[in-house]
C-alpha cells in the first residue's frame, strides 16, 4: 500500500512516501532552512517517490500533542485529499512515533516521552521498548515541570528532588517515516477495515476547551 504520512506537529516538519518495499521518499526530517509549505513538501516528496496524487491509497497524520494550528493544517489537508482521492486516513499519535523511533535506535526498556505543553508543563507518557514493539504502560497526561523531572528521577534510581538529570534526557522530534511506518503496520492488521477511512481525525489535545463569551 502506498502510503503519504504527515508529521505537521513538531518544529521540524516533514513528509514521507512509504510503500511496501519501504520509505521511498522523505521531506524535511532534518529541519532544513526552506520554508515550504505543507503542498510544496507534498509535491517534492511525491516528485521524489515518483508518484502521482492518484496512486496514494492512505494518508497517516500525526495526531500530537504538539503545534495544534500545524496539526490542523494536516488533518485539514488529509480530509481534503479524501474527498478528492477516497484515500484511507489513519491517525497516529505523536509520542508513539517518538517511542517506536527510540525503539527502532536500539533502546530498550522503560522509556519516558516528554513533550512541552507550554505553561510550565508536559505531556508525559511512559512505555515498554522490546525487541520489536513499544507498548504503552501509561498513557499520555499532563504534569508539571517539577512532575515530569520527579517521574524521570524515579525511572533512573535517583533521588525524586535530583537537581539536574541532563543526560536522562534527548532531544528528539517525530518523523514523517515513522508515522507512515506505524500506519502500515495499523492498516496490515485484520481489524483495519475500509471502515478505518470514515474515522475521524482528531488531535491529541488534553486540556480541556475553555473559552468566555464576550457580552
Amino acid at each position: 500500500m502506498k502510503i503519504l504520512a504527515l508529521e505537521n506537529s513538531s518544529g521540524r516538519r516533514s513528509v514521507a512516501a512509504c510503500d511496501a518495499s519501504g520509505l521511498r521518499a522523505q521531506s524535511g526530517a532534518n529541519g532544513e532552512d526552506a520554508p515550504l509549505t505543507l503542498p510544496q513538501r507534498v509535491d517534492q516528496t511525491l516528485e521524489a517517490a515518483g508518484w502521482i496524487p492518484s496512486q496514494v491509497q492512505a494518508i497517516a497524520v500525526s495526531l500530537g500533542p504538539g503545534s495544534y494550528a500545524g496539526i490542523r493544517t494536516a488533518i485539514a489537508f488529509a480530509q481534503g485529499w479524501q474527498l478528492v482521492h477516497a484515500v484511507r486516513l489513519v491517525g497516529v499519535p505523536s509520542a508513539d512515533a517518538l517511542a517506536a523511533a527510540a525503539q527502532a535506535a536500539g533502546r530498550r526498556g522503560a522509556h519516558h516521552v516528554l513533550i512541552d505543553a507550554q505553561r510550565g508543563e508536559f505531556y508525559r507518557a511512559e512505555y515498554e521498548l522490546g525487541e520489536e514493539t513499544a507498548v504503552c504502560l501509561s498513557s499520555l497526561k499532563i504534569v508539571s515541570s517539577a512532575e515530569a523531572l520527579a517521574g524521570l528521577a524515579v525511572a533512573r534510581g535517583l533521588s525524586p528532588d535530583a537537581p539536574a538529570l541532563g543526560s536522562a534526557c534527548e532531544e528528539a522530534f517525530p518523523t514523517a517515516a515513522t508515522i507512515a511506518q506505524l500506519a502500515a503496520r495499523h492498516l496490515a492488521q485484520p481489524a483495519a477495515t475500509d471502515a478505518l477511512a470514515d474515522t475521524p481525525l482528531e488531535p491529541v489535545y488534553l486540556r480541556p476547551v475553555q473559552f468566555a463569551k464576550t457580552p
